[in-house]
């Protein structure tokens, strides 16, 4: 079920029923429980019309208590069941659910909150698992949301309402470089456009300003890093790395993203020589837009043979640091010779 019909749903103010909300964009699903939670924190006595329970200490008596008590000098009550274990959920269970669900008083609401990434497969409608059928009791009665990472159009324009909420103006490439530079989390993000925010001083701000206040996170330094290599720039790319080892990011992380960022490369440039269109580039390598845009100069300053080589080294790299005791940072510096001394070897050739 879409966002979109919880949005429908809440400005209704019919907020009775049932939710399951899941997925990996914690942002909005915070967004949304606190609009329902709003409806009862204006209730004289909040602190009864408003009840949480962890389903690992939750006991179904005290959950039927709580639905069949009337809301305290109000018309709503909300219950959060946070963190169910669907997974691992008995038929038992589901049913006791079940059988509260579809009994559910107009006067209550039943939110089921699931934090981190949950498979959605879990709620396929159909299901015969412990999982499905609570979901479908949930569809019975109310919503199933799954609340998933903004496409870069819809985050972009959160962006650009957010700063101009704040009387503030930013350029397109500023929050291009914003999204880059510290990802598509909207929590993270929203810090951040506090921040530029309250940099602005009364004037629009630009891609040096996000450079010049901004945090960015370990894939964009890491990505740079790579970035560097195929510029032939090993002094920025081992002056990335000492930052990367002051700042403890786990050598397996710098490896990883090492590996995928080189991989990627490769595939834009077969892509590429294929005639593919950047359209279908990103689609096929699952990229948002400001990546592809990325990747894309990187990409070209490398021949392909070069990229094949750093992805074999970079797995090389990784398998050693799993299989053999040694120093990890050593290792990724060890890495970076080699990249630099096969570069050099191509052209001479």
């Amino acid at each position: 079920m879409s966002v979109d019909a919880l949005k429908k749903k809440i400005k209704s103010g019919k907020l009775g029923g049932a939710y399951l909300f899941y997925g990996d964009e914690e942002y909005l699903k915070d967004h949304y429980l606190g609009q329902l939670r709003r409806a009862v924190e204006t209730s004289p006595l909040p602190e009864f019309n408003h009840i949480v329970f962890e389903e690992k200490d939750m006991r179904f008596s005290d959950l039927g208590d709580a639905l069949e008590t009337l809301p305290t000098m109000a018309n709503f009550k909300l219950i959060e069941i946070r963190e169910p274990n669907f997974e691992k959920m008995k038929a038992d269970t589901a049913e006791r659910y079940t059988a509260l669900l579809d009994d559910l008083p107009d006067y209550a609401a039943i939110v089921f909150l699931l934090r981190g990434e949950t498979d959605g497969r879990l709620f396929a409608p159909g299901g015969k698992t412990p999982a499905a059928v609570v979901a479908a009791a949930v569809r019975r009665n109310g919503l199933v949301v799954e609340f998933k990472k903004e496409t870069e159009s819809k985050l972009y324009a959160w962006i650009d309402r957010h700063f101009t909420h704040r009387g503030v103006t930013i350029g397109k490439d500023a929050v291009e470089l914003l999204v880059a530079m510290c990802g598509n989390d909207m929590y993270i993000l929203a810090g951040e456009i506090e921040k530029l925010a309250s940099y602005a001083s009364d004037r629009p701000l630009t891609a040096e300003d996000v450079r010049t206040v901004c945090c960015a996170n370990s894939s964009y330094r890491i990505f740079d890093m790579s970035a560097s290599v195929t510029a032939g720039d090993y002094r920025k790319a081992r002056t990335i790395l000492a930052d990367l080892m002051f700042s403890r990011t786990p050598p397996e992380l710098i490896i990883a993203t090492l590996g995928k960022s080189f991989c990627d490369m490769l595939l834009v440039r077969d892509a590429q020589s294929a005639g593919k269109s950047p359209a279908a580039m990103a689609g096929a390598l699952k990229l948002q837009d400001w990546q592809l845009r990325r990747v894309l100069p990187a990409a070209s300053r490398a021949e392909a043979s070069f990229l094949a080589y750093a992805v074999r080294a970079c797995a090389e790299t990784d398998l050693r640091l799993k299989s053999v005791a040694c120093e990890p940072y050593a290792a990724i510096e060890t890495l970076l010779v080699r990249l630099r001394v096969y570069g050099r070897a191509r052209k001479t050739v």
